[in-house]
């Protein structure tokens, strides 16, 4: 990993200007650190007033503080800001492990998409979203205000696992179509004939 190039890339991402100006807090999925790490360490650098939540899906919060003083460190920011002065690490959504998704968290996702539309997977964002919406009824206080962005960083591939696909077959049965055995070819649209 190189946290240095995630934080310029972060730090350099073309937002319209102002976007960030409706929000109070960003949140999202922390797997492996390096969003979490550059998403921060630009927020400081930048002078946001954004608070930043990383919502754990893996490991302990104590490893990616380590992982983002590190980058402090790197940067030669380490004597000025320490990783919990910048960002806030939530423990406590990861479940039974990386990858492994209870059954309240698998009804959580088919319920969002169904509902919304917005897929989640399993393995990062899903957890991360629960695990907002968990901290928003229990937790309130731990965000700076009520303006809150939760940044989906991906991972949809998560959701074609066989639990979800177990999942979906359970709650829907003669409404998933097994694609692999019964698709049939889609009309063409008049325009692309």
């Amino acid at each position: 990993m190189y946290p240095i190039l995630t934080v310029t890339t972060l730090s350099c991402l073309p937002l319209p200007q102002g976007l960030l100006d409706n929000y109070d807090d960003i949140v999202l999925a922390t797997g492996s650190g390096g969003s979490c790490c550059g998403l921060s360490v630009a927020n400081y650098l930048l002078g946001s007033p954004l608070k930043i939540h990383g919502i754990t899906v893996c490991d302990e919060a104590d490893d990616f503080y380590d992982h983002i003083d590190d980058c402090l460190t790197q940067l030669k920011l380490n004597t000025d800001v320490s990783a919990r002065d910048i960002v806030d690490i939530v423990d406590g959504y990861k479940g039974a492990g990386y990858g492994i998704a209870s059954d309240e968290i698998k009804d959580f996702l088919l319920s969002v998409s169904c509902n919304t539309g917005i897929i989640l997977d399993p393995v990062y964002t899903g957890k991360a979203a629960f695990g907002l919406r968990d901290l928003m009824h229990n937790q309130p206080k731990r965000f700076k205000g009520q303006r809150v962005l939760f940044l989906h960083t991906g991972g949809l591939l998560g959701t074609y696992g066989v639990s979800m696909d177990d999942r979906l077959l359970e709650t829907s049965p003669g409404q998933v179509v097994d694609w692999t055995k019964e698709l049939q070819p889609l009309p063409l649209l008049p325009h692309v004939q």
